[in-house]
């Protein structure tokens, strides 16, 4: 994303200027323009220079995603989750892309109840080791075993927030699972090359037991 001043981004507002380069998102923050609307901003680092953009920038057009077709809802809660996507993927070699695309298909857009404050499981990562991980909780889910789709309970992470929800799925993504801690390696940027790459690599990898996870 190009870069800007607070005094510009402040004037203008506009996304649009935006042109994609990669910098680090420091934190994010809200300022008032003189006719009383109120726009979020991230402070951000670029080499040794530090700046201010509109969040719009990141949530439309850093991570390509299309929401013409989304209900407000729906959109409110994407702008919600992606400084986080944003931080997790842009310092640890990630596709934002991705992991946001796995969230909505994982989450219903944040209408699960595993989703939902206080479990914040954007994943369905189910109950495991990890520093980010706050507690568990029991849901029922579907899963595609024996030729067949079945219902059975299990345990799955919960966390104290939605960031702590990416770092956790960051954590799995290096650590794999118990037979092959490498598992999911080839779906970071360096061996994926591309963000489409990357998720049929999850796929391939068998990230999930649904059939059609691969095609959502």
């Amino acid at each position: 994303m190009a870069l800007t001043s607070s005094a510009t981004m402040a004037a203008n507002g506009n996304a649009s200027n935006y042109n994609g380069n990669l910098v680090t998102i420091l934190k994010s923050d809200v300022t008032k323009r003189s006719n009383g609307l109120v726009y979020t901003y991230y402070q951000i680092k670029d080499g040794s220079s530090t700046f201010r953009i509109d969040a719009r920038a990141v949530n439309q057009k850093a991570l390509n995603i299309n929401t013409s077709s989304l209900t407000t809802a729906q959109k409110n809660w994407l702008n919600s989750i992606v400084p986080a996507a944003a931080e997790v993927a842009d310092s640890n070699g990630l596709y934002a892309s991705v992991m946001v695309a796995q969230a909505i298909l994982e989450s219903s857009f944040g209408t699960s109840a595993l989703a939902a404050a206080p479990y914040n499981n954007l994943f369905g990562i189910k109950a495991s080791y990890s520093p980010y991980v706050s507690g568990y909780a029991s849901f029922s889910t579907t899963e595609y075993v024996g030729n067949q789709y079945i219902t059975v309970k299990a345990s799955f992470n919960t966390y104290s927030s939605v960031t702590n929800s990416f770092y956790d799925y960051l954590y799995k993504m290096n650590h794999g699972v118990t037979w092959n801690t490498s598992l999911y390696h080839n779906v970071f940027r360096s061996v994926a090359g591309s963000y489409s790459q990357a998720a049929k690599n999850l796929v391939s990898d068998g990230y999930a037991t649904d059939l059609t996870y691969g095609q959502n």
